[in-house]
């Protein structure tokens, strides 16, 4: 970007937002033969191969991306309050049975139901309270990871799936430069072969006709 933009107010730049890996593809070599992305793909395949690792690192991002914050967030919520009402109701049997007559409590069979509710309500209860906590602290964890990216995070809308949107965007344009570069190559080697067998069926013939 600093050498496209020269020194103007674009350039001299120390930096790049993620929201600028999206429009790497749209940038062609000066003869207009491939994108930045497909010349950065030459070069690390040569400089440094094992770097080319990080698409398969990432091969689970769209999986990710389809994981929806706010949906989480509401699911969550709506699991916790329809908890709370079943506490409630619990709590509410249990009074009623304290008020009971106590020989009519001892006529009566043994109700299984609040006991075994209670422990369902228990262990709910803590998964909820789990989950929820994992979200949480997912949440902060990927915030603090996109503040180090340099991005300005807002705590109230941001949202895991726009966050993980650039690096996909990233990986499949990567990927779709990467087959390219890859048939262009095959194109070159086959070209070759053609060329060299074309030229040694020439030579033969001279030779023939020498004879």
């Amino acid at each position: 970007g600093n050498f496209i933009n020269g020194t103007g107010k674009k350039g001299q730049q120390h930096g790049f937002t993620l929201e600028s890996l999206k429009k790497f593809g749209d940038f062609k070599t000066t003869d207009n033969s491939m994108s930045i992305l497909g010349y950065l793909f030459m070069f690390v395949r040569k400089s440094k191969p094992e770097a080319l690792d990080w698409v398969n690192k990432f091969e689970k991002i769209d999986e990710v991306i389809r994981i929806e914050t706010d949906f989480l967030d509401q699911e969550i919520t709506s699991l916790d309050t329809k908890l709370i009402k079943l506490k409630e109701m619990l709590d509410k049997l249990e009074s009623n049975d304290d008020e009971k007559d106590e020989d009519e409590e001892k006529d009566e069979i043994k109700d299984e139901f609040l006991p075994i509710m209670n422990t369902f309500y228990d262990k709910a209860r803590e998964q909820v309270d789990d989950l929820s906590d994992l979200f949480q602290k997912t949440l902060k964890g990927v915030m603090t990871l996109a503040e180090q990216f340099g991005e300005k995070v807002k705590p109230k809308t941001f949202k895991l799936e726009d966050f993980f949107s650039a690096f996909k965007e990233f990986r499949e344009s990567f990927i779709a430069n990467q087959e390219k570069n890859r048939k262009r190559r095959t194109n070159r080697v086959s070209s070759k072969k053609k060329s060299r067998k074309r030229s040694r069926t020439r030579t033969i013939k001279k030779r023939s006709k020498s004879t």
